[in-house]
């Protein structure tokens, strides 16, 4: 599935951007995992090149599937506001058009 990405701050990059995701779909709090051994969510960050700018402060994230794509969406809603912008700062994700 793949999550269209707007207002990506400027002073992020690509790994700021992983990083931020991967502590939310890393976490045991918001993606438990079912066996210890059981490997980690893996997805992939893409930020539209910008002639001089780092980006243009639009991506996509492409994750496994629907279901981890709707859950992330769904656990950015309920994150408490001072979180998720200390996190990703002013970013906006929403589901890419099927």
């Amino acid at each position: 599935m793949n999550i269209d990405l707007r207002k990506v701050d400027l002073s992020m990059d690509v790994y700021d951007v992983k990083a931020a995701l991967a502590f939310i779909l890393h976490s045991e709090d918001y993606f438990p995992r079912k066996f210890e051994d059981e490997p980690l969510t893996n997805f992939n960050v893409d930020l539209q090149k910008h002639e001089t700018l780092p980006h243009n402060g639009r991506g996509t994230i492409t994750l496994p599937t629907r279901t981890i794509g709707d859950k992330l969406l769904r656990v950015l809603a309920e994150m408490p506001a001072d979180i998720r912008k200390s996190l990703l700062g002013s970013m906006q994700m929403r589901r890419e058009s099927d």
